[in-house]
């Protein structure tokens, strides 16, 4: 028996967001307004194809080949100035921007043997080829631009066992060639179970992975991060390696099933790419528009307990999940290599979900809460600083938490001897306000009297996450 299936997706993703305000303060009994004009703009695209090939040789051997592209696009800028109108004067005119695309062609040539009704056997091929430009700009002016390629052929096996009624194991290899250095890398992955009785198991799992495509961090002068992609090159972008470590149970019964995972994980080869000295430059009104910026290189460490509880009743089905973790990064050369909150730390995250079904009616609604993620604080630096000579972990603050409810009602319908779905969704039902960043611009100092000493204040905006928004949608399944 053979099948042969495809699939195509695409998005588009459009953010404009800008306002204009005014600063009124007294100089020499006079009244000066200042002015201040923000704009920022976004976009993001995503478009995946991929062609499946199923071929079922005999009751004990299957073969699946697949073939597939995917691209991610991102581009963004953010203009501001401030001005005295009244003077017919320019005072600043700052201008950020970012470009990232990363394209993925893929081809993947899986096997599975079943050896016995306790032991299987599943190896293959796979190829996979990256293409990544990026490019960083300041004031128009460009600070990072790369065009990356890189091809990876990697061979992979893994054997799964039930050994008796308790123990089965999962022990697999894969062994990637990676074009770019021309070196072969491991990744080794052992998991063991043990079911105690009818209700309780446990497991645990070790593994190593390998990741040239890399995701880094870039900070901006206006203290908001950003991510964006690049290929390892082992030079000036390492290669990151992760290992990992897992233990947990799991306990089912009445319906009800409860599944724990405790876990740590140490990644080798973090990079940040970061302003050297970040803050205000003295007696000035801005963050520095000088291109300064750093690749640093260290390590980051991940460790905590993943919770999930789900019950079935009938028609309705509520899964609820909740983790605790933390994550921290160390560098070398930043906060005298002592770990610091990673921009991927949430200390809590829970996730409440919630669906029924009523005929031809299904009714879905969820809520997510996070804790808010750090930030670096410009307001506390007022000054420009080194962060080599800084405990950079003095000038980190937290966003608001985050809260989000969602809901859904979604009605199945045929239509021409098909199976159809129309849907209706709120996103952030109660239009909770979630904040995206928070980023300090300008530096305005106090009356100028000469009878005290100056001392800045520091201004900026945070930008909002989507509010409440309706969404309809229509799919037919073929």
């Amino acid at each position: 028996a053979s099948s042969l299936s495809a699939s195509f997706f695409h998005s588009k993703d459009v953010f404009n967001y800008q306002y204009q305000q005014q600063y009124f303060r007294r100089f020499r009994n006079k009244l000066i307004t200042t002015q201040e004009t923000y704009q920022e703009k976004a976009d993001w695209a995503n478009t995946g194809f991929s062609l499946q090939s199923k071929q079922q040789w005999s009751a004990d051997f299957q073969s699946d080949i697949s073939l597939s592209y995917s691209s991610f696009q991102t581009e963004g800028s953010t203009a501001t100035s401030i001005t005295r109108p009244l003077q017919n004067d320019s005072l600043l005119m700052l201008a950020n921007g970012q470009y990232n695309r990363t394209q993925g062609l893929a081809f993947n040539w899986k096997n599975s043997w079943a050896l016995s009704d306790q032991e299987s056997l599943t190896g293959g091929y796979n190829y996979l080829h990256n293409e990544v430009d990026v490019r960083l700009e300041i004031e128009r002016a460009p600070l990072l631009a790369r065009r990356q390629s890189a091809d990876q052929h990697a061979l992979f096996l893994e054997h799964t066992r039930q050994w008796d009624k308790n123990w089965s194991s999962t022990l697999g290899l894969r062994g990637t060639y990676y074009q770019t250095d021309k070196k072969v890398y491991l990744s080794p992955r052992l998991q063991l179970n043990y079911q105690l009785n009818e209700d309780w198991a446990l497991k645990g799992a070790l593994s190593r992975y390998n990741q040239f495509l890399r995701e880094m961090n870039y900070e901006d002068r206006f203290g908001r991060s950003f991510d964006f992609w690049v290929m390892a090159d082992n030079k000036e972008f390492p290669i990151a390696h992760a290992n990992q470590a897992m233990f947990g149970f799991n306990w089912r019964k009445n319906g009800f099933e409860l599944d724990v995972e405790c876990y740590t994980k140490q990644t080798e080869g973090v990079v940040a790419y970061a302003l050297l000295s970040p803050g205000f430059v003295t007696g000035g009104m801005a963050p520095s528009q000088e291109a300064d910026y750093r690749l640093f290189r260290g390590e980051g460490q991940s460790r905590g307990i993943d919770i999930l509880l789900k019950k079935d009743w009938g028609l309705y089905s509520g899964w609820l999940a909740y983790t605790l973790s933390k994550t921290t990064q160390n560098y070398r050369e930043i906060n005298r290599n002592v770990p610091f909150p990673s921009q991927d730390d949430r200390r809590h995250q829970l996730k409440w979900g919630n669906m029924a079904r009523l005929g031809r009616w299904e009714l879905s609604a969820s809520y997510i809460f996070a804790s808010g993620r750090p930030f670096t604080d410009l307001a506390r630096f007022q000054q420009q600083q080194d962060r080599r000579d800084v405990m950079i972990e003095d000038f980190i603050t937290y966003l608001p938490d985050y809260h989000r409810a969602d809901a859904e009602v979604g009605y199945y319908f045929p239509i021409a001897g098909l199976q159809a779905r129309a849907g209706l969704s709120v996103f952030n039902l109660f239009d909770h306000d979630n904040i995206k960043y928070r980023q300090y611009i300008y530096s305005l100092s106090p009356d100028e009297n000469g009878a005290q000493i100056p001392q800045n204040v520091v201004l900026g905006n945070e930008v909002k996450l989507l509010g409440r928004t309706l969404n309809l949608s229509f799919a037919i399944k073929f």
